[in-house]
């Protein structure tokens, strides 16, 4: 249950403006608006760990597909209330992290759906890494997909933040049609490193509207036949993809997702 308070909310729990009205408890209980839905939390307090030195594969861990190259990591985070970290250990090298299945959809007429994560950036110098984080096609993910070598999103269906390698201390706001990759809002963001950010997004009457600590960006993504296919269903994803060798990488504190059924 989130309680109401300032929109603009940087504490450590959801935002209600994002989650006032989402019947979490119902969708859990398969009772809301009569029909249930669909949702998924972690708050990372037991990590499903992935050691370095792994060959380029993907594995299923829980209820998470990872993917690492050879030397990057997937691990705990110190932190009080449980954290992931993701970090690269050379260029081209990736750790991901997918929610196995893809049980929400944003083609056009879907339900509303709600999401946000608290992240925060080990650095934000260019030329070190690129992380990406939203709703991604289900499909296999790869040391390219969902982040490519020529640091872009790999064209499946996609919607997100996505944090450009050559451009580290900005913060986009880009989706993907399964075709083309489009930046809806370049810099919407400034960063701070290691500074946590509450990045959400709702889904509702075919428009996404992106947040940030609870504050609504101006920019909305309204949702055509064309933008996402029906049969294209998405999974949250976080995904980091390395320019250099670093170890300052992306941690992530807990994630959230629902959709109405």
């Amino acid at each position: 249950i989130v309680q109401y308070q300032d929109p603009t909310d940087t504490t450590r729990g959801p935002s209600p403006i994002i989650w006032g009205d989402c019947p979490w408890l119902e969708i859990q209980a398969q009772a809301g608006q009569g029909q249930g839905g669909y949702s998924f939390f972690d708050d990372f307090v037991n990590v499903p760990k992935r050691l370095t030195n792994v060959a380029d594969t993907a594995v299923q861990n829980g209820p998470y597909q990872q993917f690492l190259s050879d030397g990057s990591r997937i691990i705990p985070s110190a932190e009080e209330g449980g954290a992931v970290f993701l970090d690269s250990s050379a260029s081209n090298e990736a750790a991901i992290m997918k929610l196995g299945g893809g049980a929400f959809n944003l083609a056009t007429l879907s339900k509303k759906l709600w999401f946000e994560a608290r992240v925060k950036f080990g650095t934000i110098a260019n030329d070190q890494n690129g992380v990406f984080l939203g709703l991604y096609e289900n499909v296999a993910m790869t040391a390219t997909v969902p982040l490519t070598a020529t640091g872009t999103l790999a064209p499946e269906v996609a919607v997100g933040f996505y944090k450009f390698e050559e451009d580290g201390d900005g913060l986009d706001l880009v989706h993907c049609d399964g075709t083309t990759a489009t930046t809806l809002k370049a810099d919407a963001t400034t960063l701070v490193a290691d500074t946590y950010y509450k990045l959400g997004m709702v889904f509702e009457n075919d428009v996404i509207t992106f947040y940030n600590d609870g504050a609504a960006y101006s920019d909305t993504l309204s949702v055509g036949a064309t933008e996402y296919p029906d049969a294209a269903t998405v999974s949250p994803v976080i995904a980091i993809l390395g320019e250099a060798t670093e170890a300052t990488g992306v941690t992530m504190d807990w994630w959230r997702v629902a959709q109405l059924g």
